[in-house]
């Protein structure tokens, strides 16, 4: 009520200040003042005309425009804004007379062209910046051949033009000669020029393999790359091209391989926290954890186990099987627990908490070695020294590093 008050007399003074402008002159004023629907905010910097008058302004810092030498009538007053579209508004003037416009705008969602989204896969990336014919049988592609083929070359000379596979009684070991026939050289003068060949990722040096022991019903796929694209990107020894054959093992491997950003936890993104991570706090609390469920876990374990001669007592027991068994897991759960809830607890912020599982198996790590110590310690007062230190200090601290890399974000 106050606002619109406001905007009452802010209206009225400038009728006080425009009135004798339109005694003198006979014409009309027309003052507007352009506000948001729901916040009453002025909008500023909106285009303002009237429809069919050559008169136009800009709103002000205050959302006001101002049209002076009007006739008496009707008009039609045009706003464009980028937030609020266009919208139009008629009002009615008297001569001589000013008029006071106060006109509210929702926001208009903006109709935008549609966005068109092409991607390529992998290999249509490839065959588009290769340069040259892409010389690919596929699996389709082989099955459709074996029928007719005898081995790998019969294929390759079925779908890739320009290569040739034949006879070549002089190569010892090696009945036959693959090569391009622009590179063919005359056979038993300077002998057969094959391209290489790579079996997933690896170099056969024995060609007499791939036509003996390369069985068709195994390949997925195989590319020739020509001699000319061959030597720049596999060295100048692959002038006479590469042949290259994946088998549908390693495809098969290679699909089922998870990414290894999924295979390996990620560590949390502190960026996205107003504070840090709360070291000292987190340690300080996992220390006093760790401590309590320490005293814990051994005052339970000591009724069985005889602590203070570990080192020949760790694997005897004055309880039956199920009373031992809980006895070590008490000993293990007591600090584990304890330092991990602690951590969580002082670890938590209004966005994320440590992993507890994670937190665990932290803990874990540094009990398991620590009771190692003690248990071969002997009457050794530095290993003693060590297994403390394990179990006291570095549970702790395995559990508060554990805490700041591996988090999860708390659901709200």
């Amino acid at each position: 009520m106050r606002q619109n008050a406001l905007s009452l007399l802010f209206l009225l003074t400038l009728f006080c200040a425009a009135d004798p402008l339109a005694a003198q002159t006979g014409s009309a004023v027309a003052i507007g003042r352009l506000l948001d629907l729901v916040t009453n905010e002025p909008i500023v910097d909106a285009s303002v005309e009237l429809v069919g008058e050559d008169i136009g302004a800009i709103t002000t810092d205050q959302g006001i425009f101002r049209f002076e030498g009007l006739v008496g009538g009707e008009y039609t007053l045009r706003i464009r804004h980028l937030a609020y579209g266009v919208k139009e508004e008629q009002f009615t003037v008297e001569p001589a007379q000013t008029v006071a416009l106060r006109i509210q705008l929702s926001v208009e969602a903006i109709s935008l062209r549609p966005l068109v989204v092409t991607g390529r896969t992998e290999e249509e990336q490839r065959q588009r910046t290769r340069g040259t014919q892409a010389n690919v049988v596929d699996r389709a592609e082989i099955e459709a051949s074996i029928p007719s083929a005898n081995h790998v070359g019969d294929v390759l000379t079925m779908h890739i033009p320009g290569l040739r596979v034949i006879e070549d009684p002089a190569q010892v070991g090696t009945p036959y000669c693959m090569e391009f026939r622009g590179k063919r050289s005359v056979i038993g003068v300077t002998g057969c020029r094959p391209p290489k060949v790579f079996i997933d990722g690896t170099q056969l040096l024995d060609l007499q393999q791939l036509w003996q022991y390369t069985h068709l019903d195994d390949i997925h796929r195989m590319e020739l790359v020509p001699p000319a694209e061959a030597g720049l990107l596999y060295g100048t020894d692959s002038s006479d091209g590469v042949l290259l054959i994946e088998t549908r093992l390693y495809a098969e491997m290679q699909q089922d391989r998870l990414p290894d950003e999924l295979t390996r936890p990620a560590t949390y993104d502190w960026s996205l926290e107003l504070e840090g991570h709360s070291t000292w706090k987190v340690f300080g609390a996992a220390f006093v954890g760790n401590a309590a469920g320490l005293a814990v876990g051994l005052s339970v374990a000591n009724r069985c186990i005889d602590f203070e001669n570990l080192d020949r007592n760790a694997f005897n027991s004055d309880c039956g099987g199920w009373a031992a068994a809980g006895a070590r897991l008490a000993a293990f759960a007591g600090p584990m627990l304890g330092s991990s809830l602690a951590a969580r607890w002082a670890g938590t912020t209004d966005l994320s908490r440590g992993k507890f599982l994670y937190q665990l198996a932290a803990s874990a790590i540094a009990i398991m070695p620590g009771y190692a110590l003690a248990a071969t310690s002997g009457d050794g007062g530095e290993l003693n020294a060590a297994s403390y230190a394990l179990l006291g200090i570095g549970v702790p601290l395995a559990v508060t590093f554990s805490d700041k890399l591996f988090r999860k974000i708390i659901p709200r």
